[in-house]
């Protein structure tokens, strides 16, 4: 009996010292399960997170372009012209978020195309529009469709005066391609919410919960809250603008985690939500194995971290890989994209947007399954046409964006072609052939630190122009320009300096004679006007004169231009020259002052210039806009004792209907009227001799300007044209060299030397 007690005592404590060991190894083991499920969770959240973020900052960015759109369009808005202005704001609107731009007065009234009338002034951001502040509104119906979205609005100032807003429409469709996109291999979503908890953009992702239009009424009504999460934390962290996060399990027993992310601009939160699933799926299999890692000791550690890098593999490749062609997913190209676009000096890499057309046919011809084998193909061409260093990505559908290092358009090119030969390649030895073209836009990146986001949507709008502009061909690329930018930069360089050029003089006048061709003399001469810059040299009126006519400042050239003429024909006089008549152009917006006219007579009295040496040239293109109107200028110019014109006779809305309705003095056919004289065209030469021939019927001169050729001029005067203007005779000419030519020498001012000279018959 002694003898056993040892043996059972050492029994007994074998026994103990192995369920010692046993228990270690099982706290062990629990010990090292517990921490994989921690650091999977905080992979999760971390990933989840970083996703988050970058969605906000595309919500923000979207939000911020949004309201840039507006206030260019503000800042310009009254210096369009009343009857492009309409077409300018739709076709900003295309080109941007919003579905519709429009503007409104300051009591916040809209105008519909239809004529139809709408009272905005009760929407939040239009409100704070009139008072000066640029805002988004919350969630509401277009009072006009019924549909929901929101208003972006922004002040519109004249004179430093509010008179109303420019507001955009982004209809709740469009706000919701933003954001609806899958996360974690589709398996999350995301949503967007207001401070009160209001949904204002849901998401259609399978694992959305709906049916509820308020996410707080959502967990309080559906939802059992995990993890210590307080739904009232979560509302004062919505209040105070604080990111957090939620855990919570609803009614279809899924468990989830929230991220919740503040947006600027508004009262606004993203939502980023993954079912726990995703990261315990691994957990699973783990717990399974305890009882066999009690056992092996060793190798549960080597398990454990085997599941743990696979679990970070599987995390990262929900997140970062494409699941149809197995590459970058958006998300890990726009991450990757911008380190080294960053990274490498300005013009280095180009942002090319591919689009396959016609692709929607195959899903339609042979479902998805080959759908999705197609774009594995052209996803494996595009790769296998990179170099290190490039990026590549399917962005949606059948577009693809790709980051490659490429400094010229012709390397682009050379890229684009490749691609499109290689991808329809396949049809070479089919007798039934099914091509694939590719619409591309490409941007050179010349500003590393603009936003990714920013870099692939000037990338898109070149590959919508190419989209317009293809026509039967296998391939487009239409590179992104930035010379809207710089046109407008001009335009404001133009209209600081455009005051102090006309107090300093610089605005000089040119001459282009008038010849008689039955007695091959200078009977008169068309006023030009000529900007001598004093650091760009002199400016011809093509880089001016567009941007008055839309500012309103060539109302005051005109009359500066008259007033020249006035004081060149009063030197003439005053020298004893016998001088000819002159002819100005009138711009159509002296038509807004109907008492215009009066500085114009004003002008020429006080030069005490006979008015019969006067001509005003009126554009033909005024009787589109009123015959009426047009005739009671014309007597009014008759009236003050000027002459006048028709210019640009035939140049577009010109018809012979016009020459009985209009009592002008001569008419001036456009060039355009007579481009292709030169023996080949009998039909135009019979149609212009008929004009000619009509006029002569009806007292009024006729002259052709822009006649460049001989055989233009031979037959002008074959047949009996009164007089010509352009190049076969003279250019637009300095008053000096004009004088030389039409009076025989430089006329002077009186009492010069040489002032006076004797009168040129």
């Amino acid at each position: 009996m002694e003898r056993s007690r040892p043996a059972e005592n050492t029994g007994r404590a074998l026994k103990l010292c192995l369920a010692a060991i046993a228990s270690a190894l099982l706290v062990v083991c629990v010990w090292f399960v517990a921490q994989l499920g921690r650091s999977m969770s905080r992979q999760t959240n971390r990933t989840l997170e970083e996703t988050a973020t970058f969605l906000t900052s595309l919500a923000d960015y979207r939000t911020e372009s949004n309201f840039s759109v507006l206030e260019s369009l503000a800042d310009v808005y009254f210096q369009l012209r009343d009857e492009d202005r309409e077409d300018i704001l739709q076709k900003r609107a295309g080109q941007s978020n919003f579905s519709g731009i429009a503007v409104l007065d300051a009591a916040g009234r809209m105008a519909s195309p239809e004529g139809r009338e709408y009272d905005l002034s009760g929407i939040s951001s239009v409100q704070a529009a009139l008072e000066g502040q640029t805002q988004v509104s919350n969630l509401i119906e277009d009072p006009r469709t019924g549909n929901k979205g929101v208003v972006y609005a922004v002040p519109l100032l004249q004179e430093n005066s509010i008179v109303g807003a420019v507001a955009g429409w982004v209809p709740q469709e469009h706000m919701r391609r933003v954001v609806d996109i899958g996360s974690f291999g589709g398996e999350g979503y995301f949503q967007v919410i207001d401070s009160e908890g209001n949904i204002v953009v849901g998401s259609t992702q399978k694992n959305a919960a709906g049916g509820e239009e308020n996410f707080f009424d959502l967990i309080e009504r559906r939802g059992e809250l995990g993890r210590g999460s307080s739904l009232g934390q979560m509302k004062r962290d919505i209040l105070e603008k604080q990111n957090g996060m939620l855990y919570y399990t609803l009614d279809d027993g899924m468990a989830r985690v929230l991220n919740y992310h503040a947006l600027q601009h508004s009262d606004w939160y993203l939502l980023s939500v993954v079912p726990q699933q995703v990261a315990r799926s691994q957990m699973k299999q783990a717990w399974l194995m305890v009882g066999v890692i009690v056992l092996l000791f060793l190798l549960l550690i080597g398990m454990i971290l085997i599941l743990n890098k696979r679990g970070s593999e599987q995390l990262q490749r929900l997140a970062f890989v494409d699941p149809v062609t197995g590459g970058f997913s958006r998300t890990r190209f726009e991450m990757e994209g911008s380190k080294a676009v960053r990274a490498a000096p300005p013009g280095s890499y180009t942002l090319v947007s591919l689009d396959l057309q016609k692709f929607k046919l195959i899903n339609d011809a042979f479902g998805s399954a080959e759908g999705d084998r197609t774009l594995k193909y052209v996803h494996e061409v595009i790769k296998g046409s990179l170099g290190p260093g490039e990026y590549l990505s399917r962005t949606s559908a059948d577009h693809f964006n790709l980051l490659v290092y490429k400094k010229s358009q012709e390397e682009t090119l050379r890229l684009v072609r490749g691609i499109a030969r290689t991808v329809n390649r396949y049809n070479e030895k089919l007798e039934q052939k099914y091509y694939l073209p590719i619409t591309a836009g490409a941007y050179l990146i010349d500003d590393p630190q603009l936003p990714m986001v920013y870099i692939q949507d000037r990338a898109n709008v070149a590959r919508k122009f190419g989209k317009e502009s293809r026509v039967g061909q296998m391939y487009s690329c239409v590179f992104y320009s930035d010379l809207e930018r710089r046109r407008m930069l001009r335009e404001k360089e133009l209209e600081n300096r455009m005051g102090s050029a006309l107090d300093n003089r610089e605005f000089v006048v040119y001459l282009q004679p008038k010849v008689e061709l039955e007695h091959d003399a200078i009977v008169g001469a068309e006023a030009l006007v000529r900007w001598q810059d004093p650091e760009r040299g002199l400016l011809p009126p093509s880089e001016f004169i567009p941007f008055f006519e839309r500012n309103g400042f060539i109302v005051q050239l005109d009359l500066y231009v008259f007033e020249e003429v006035c004081r060149l024909l009063r030197r003439w006089i005053d020298c004893g020259v016998k001088p000819v008549p002159v002819s100005v152009n009138l711009s159509q917006l002296h038509l807004r002052d109907p008492d215009f006219l009066r500085k114009y007579q004003s002008i020429q009295q006080r030069f005490d210039v006979p008015p019969e040496l006067l001509e005003i040239e009126l554009t033909e293109s005024l009787a589109f806009e009123s015959m009426d109107r047009l005739q009671e200028m014309i007597d009014e110019i008759h009236a003050i004792g000027f002459c006048c014109s028709l210019d640009d006779f035939g140049s577009g809305y010109s018809s012979l209907n016009m020459l009985k309705d209009v009592s002008v003095d001569a008419i001036k056919l456009d060039r355009e009227f007579f481009s292709g004289l030169g023996g080949e065209s009998e039909r135009e030469q019979r149609v212009i001799e008929s004009v000619i021939e009509l006029t002569k019927k009806l007292g009024v001169r006729s002259v052709c300007e822009g006649v460049e050729t001989a055989s233009q001029l031979e037959f002008l005067r074959r047949v009996k044209c009164d007089a010509l203007q352009g190049y076969i005779v003279s250019k637009p000419l300095p008053p000096e060299a004009f004088e030389k030519m039409a009076f025989g020498a430089p006329v002077g001012r009186p009492g010069e030397d040489g002032a006076d000279i004797p009168n040129v018959k």
